[in-house]
Parts: C-alpha cells; sequence; structure tokens
C-alpha cells in the first residue's frame, strides 16, 4: 500500500465511520511507516482538521 490507497482509506471508511459514531474529540494515532508521513497523508489530515498523534 502507498500513501495515496492510505489516504482513500482514510477518506472512504475511517472518516465516515468517525463522523458517525465517535462524537467525542478524539485523536488519530498511526506509527512512523512511510505512507503514514507522506506529503499526501499529512496534507489530507490538514485539510480535513484532524487532531494526529506525533
Amino acid at each position: 500500500m502507498d500513501q495515496f490507497a492510505y489516504v482513500k482509506i482514510l477518506e472512504e471508511v475511517m472518516l465516515p465511520y468517525a463522523e458517525e459514531d465517535m462524537s467525542l474529540k478524539w485523536l488519530f494515532q498511526q506509527d512512523s511507516d512511510p505512507k503514514h508521513t507522506g506529503k499526501r497523508a499529512k496534507s489530507w489530515f490538514q485539510t480535513n482538521k484532524m487532531n494526529v498523534m506525533e
């Protein structure tokens, strides 16, 4: 999987689930795999105003 496939999963699976089932404030946690730290993924998190644990 690359950063583009990762972002697609975030858009199609994680975000809809979080918006529907996680009404409280939450923090997204991930490891330092390159697909998680790539420019595309970082940009997606910023655009969607997601809190990501560093």
